[in-house]
């Protein structure tokens, strides 16, 4: 039963007679090879240690491995190895490998969780440190089934400090999620500082008639704080991908520049949910160039390869109270307001492919053609998904009503916190992300992200409640090479939960049952 002790399930394990004893204070050596920095790779190590002290007390000295050294854990790179590839071996010593960085992070996950089944009454004391940590000798071979493996946080709706944020990395982490999606942008609040546009953050980061002790509401991350989250990220193995609103979703940023809105219409940070008709002027050259100025100050700050543009829920009638609109419309020979709303996405995601990078927009984007390039998150259902990737699209499938949306309640009883509708965790257990993908297809399924909207959701401990388990049973989906929610998957989930305890993780305790509603 030893592979039930690393969570997500792992592809291979050799169990080995006896138990490897492992003291607090062990050094955790790094070797630098292959063009990896030692600084980074000891990074990593370093965070692991910090999150093994959390769970356990464990205390690792971080060294960088002479030739000659016995220390009792080995830490190495192997570029041939796929990237997120890992092989962990314990034997007379603790030997890791892995293909990069991040596969290195997941391998000490792995390690971290094995370190975990030993019984709380044998652990070391925090003071004294009279007994070992015992784990079983084996070896592993893993790596993950998707290469898109994410959680989308809304900090729009409410804002998170850094030190949350940091936290829900290391659960992210934890589990070997790979993609922290940062909503940053939508009507009721700009959370990211762009230096040439002020006003964003000066007034479009808060809410006046929202108030939190008598003060209004709100928030914005500087560029040190988006460096701090981004370097914390990817010590565990996780990149950051930002998502900027347009054109829908842009209140906050007209109320602050409403020269790039319709004409005539006053603007306001909204102090309501739902979504707003205050959308972009598309049709604008000023529009435009500001859209641009904040992507290209995006890709400053954020170097993983995806941008996330938004495109959804735009309501298109504002454009037609407009002169300027059905004057650009004529000289461009576009037929509808649709297909204005495609031009402007398309030479978005355009801009971002000139940039190097990668576009990615929820599946309203594809209402009109736009560049294969783009890779589409398919959230209203799987079938919007299917249709994206038999146009040429990478897709992430992350549907509402099928096992992803986290703001959902657990459970469906009014005492249960959430918002729209109910995911439990057997929704989630069954979910897969080529259910109804015509196998031709399954190849451009990249994986999925489990969505988190805060409407209804203020505080740290809150979101721990709202995601867990259920960001845990999409993680084992994504990585597992196997996908057995009915047969061991349930039984393995319980033991993992002991582990969610050791990290304080404050996670819905249960029931599970599917939700009938959700089909």
């Amino acid at each position: 039963m030893s592979e039930y002790m690393i969570y997500p399930y792992p592809k291979l394990i050799v169990p080995r007679p006896g138990m490897l004893s492992i003291k607090n204070g062990s050094t955790v050596a790094v070797d630098a090879i292959n063009g990896v920095a030692t600084d980074e790779l000891k990074a990593t190590a370093q965070a692991f240690c910090a999150l093994a002290h959390e769970a356990l007390g464990f205390r690792g000295e971080v060294k960088t491995r002479a030739e000659k050294d016995s220390d009792p854990i080995r830490l190495s790179i192997d570029g041939m190895m796929k990237a997120e590839a890992y092989r962990l071996d314990i034997d007379d010593r603790v030997t890791i490998i892995g293909g990069s960085r991040s596969g290195l992070w997941f391998a000490l996950v792995s390690f971290l969780q094995l370190m975990q089944s030993t019984p709380r009454h044998e652990r070391p004391a925090v003071a004294g440190e009279p007994r070992a940590f015992l784990v079983p000798k084996m070896n592993v071979i893993d790596e993950p089934r998707y290469k898109w493996r994410g959680s989308m946080l809304d900090c729009s709706r409410h804002f998170f400090p850094v030190a949350v944020i940091k936290r829900y990395l290391d659960l992210m982490a934890y589990h070997k999620l790979n993609v922290f999606h940062w909503h940053l942008v939508d009507d009721q609040g700009w959370r990211l500082e762009i230096p040439n546009y002020p006003k964003l953050t000066e007034i479009g980061a808060w809410r006046l008639g929202d108030s939190l002790n008598g003060r209004p509401y709100g928030g914005f991350y500087t560029a040190a704080d988006v460096g701090d989250i981004v370097a914390y990220a990817a010590c565990r193995g996780i990149t950051v991908v930002p998502e900027i609103e347009m054109p829908g979703h842009s209140a906050a940023a007209l109320a602050a520049y409403p020269e790039f809105g319709v004409a005539g219409v006053e603007h306001s940070v909204p102090t309501t949910w739902g979504i707003h008709d205050k959308v972009l002027a598309v049709y604008k050259s000023e529009t435009e160039q500001f859209i641009k100025d904040v992507l290209t100050e995006v890709f400053r700050l954020f170097p993983g390869k995806y941008i996330h543009l938004g495109g959804d829920e735009c309501p298109r009638e504002p454009w037609q109270s407009d002169p300027a609109c059905a004057r650009f419309m004529a000289e461009n020979d576009i037929p509808d307001l649709k297909t204005l709303h495609g031009r402007f996405m398309t030479r978005m995601s355009q801009f971002v492919v000139d940039a190097g990078k990668v576009p990615i927009g929820w599946d309203e984007v594809c209402d009109a053609p736009i560049p294969t390039e783009t890779w589409v998150a398919a959230w209203r259902r799987p079938e919007f998904g299917v249709a994206a990737a038999k146009a040429g699209h990478s897709v992430v499938m992350c549907p509402s009503r099928v096992g992803c949306y986290y703001d959902y309640k657990n459970l469906d009883d009014p005492s249960e916190p959430g918002n729209l509708g109910v995911c439990t965790v057997d929704d989630v257990g069954l979910f897969d992300p080529t259910d109804g993908v015509p196998s031709e297809f399954h190849d451009r399924i990249v994986g999925s992200q489990g969505n988190i909207w805060t409407e209804r959701i203020e505080f740290g401990r809150h979101l721990e409640y709202m995601a867990f388990p259920r960001l845990s049973v999409l993680a084992d989906t994504l990585w597992a090479n196997r996908h057995d929610w009915n047969g061991v998957g349930q039984t393995r989930l319980t033991g993992h939960l002991a582990k969610l305890a050791d990290l304080t993780v404050r996670y819905y305790p249960g029931p599970w049952e599917r939700h009938a509603d959700n089909g």
